[in-house]
């Protein structure tokens, strides 16, 4: 089963801002999840591609910690 976040969701699930999920979208090399559009003014995020950001993220700060 799929779920959809909504933009609160994904502000309260990885402690980025509007503007910085914003800024992310905005740039065409960020690897931040894109949206996909559920109606005429809203967007969501699948769950599971923010969960393998974050896991993308902990990778990467590990690397650099070995």
């Amino acid at each position: 089963m799929i779920t959809l976040l909504d933009r609160k969701e994904v502000i309260k699930i990885t402690k980025l801002s509007k503007s910085t999920i914003h800024l992310f979208l905005s740039k065409g090399d960020s690897d931040f999840p894109k949206p996909i559009n559920t109606g005429e003014r809203r967007v969501a995020w699948v769950d599971s591609e923010i969960q393998e950001w974050i896991l993308r993220r902990m990778a990467e700060r590990d690397k650099g910690a070995a």
